[in-house]
């Protein structure tokens, strides 16, 4: 897990306390972590599925 993945699970881990219109902002903070996570390593990877990938790890965390 790189630093990018360890900001965005760390997101995560603290989304369910924030209010709908923070949750706007965090998953637009998350789409474009994971655009420049598929930029920077040159993945194949759709955005959804780093998405997703962050969101297993983040509940297998709790």
């Amino acid at each position: 897990m790189d630093e990018i993945d360890r900001k965005a699970v760390s997101i995560l881990l603290n989304a369910p306390t924030v209010n709908e219109q923070e949750l706007k902002i965090i998953l637009r903070e998350l789409r474009n972590l994971a655009k420049y996570k598929r930029k920077k390593e040159n993945l194949s990877k759709h955005v959804n599925e780093i998405l997703d990938y962050w969101a297993s790890i983040a509940y297998k965390m709790c």
